[in-house]
């Protein structure tokens, strides 16, 4: 990261269109609810049930897994942070692997390569802004990529 310069993040928050809708708050429960959105389905497997709509848990997704069935292991700590990350990858074999970091909108703020069976590289956030970011590595022989969501903090 240069020194002196400051990014600026953009934080998105969910909308929607619809006919109509409410919270109501008690003192156990909270229910919402919307009215009229236009394509609304709920599809279930074995072992999961995808529902689509405005209408969702909210979850906090930290990392996207590996769904090649990869032997390697990345981990990136702390998170949050306030300055410096470090990704962490043990592999079976060495490889290439590139590691980038994205904003929101998926802008590639740094891209490292790095070598090697096992590792830790230090990413240095000290100069963006607080907010939500996303680390991307990705194998150079596409034998293995994993997302993670990494939050900025003041």
């Amino acid at each position: 990261m240069g020194g002196g310069s400051v990014l600026a993040q953009t934080s998105v928050s969910p909308e929607v269109l619809g006919a109509a809708g409410d919270v109501a708050t008690g003192t156990t429960i909270n229910v919402s609810y919307t009215i009229g959105e236009p394509v609304v389905e709920t599809a279930t497997g074995t072992a999961t049930i995808l529902t689509q709509g405005f209408q969702q848990p909210d979850y906090t997704i930290v990392a996207v897994d590996d769904p090649g069935g990869s032997d390697v292991v990345a981990t990136l700590f702390p998170n949050p942070t306030s300055a410096n990350l470090y990704v962490r990858i043990e592999a079976p074999t060495e490889d290439i692997y590139q590691v980038e970091l994205m904003d929101i909108q998926g802008q590639i703020l740094v891209r490292e390569s790095m070598e090697g069976q096992s590792f830790r590289e230090e990413l240095e956030l000290g100069d963006l802004a607080a907010g939500t970011y996303f680390v991307r590595i990705l194998s150079t022989t596409n034998s293995f990529h994993q997302t993670f969501r990494v939050t900025r903090t003041n």
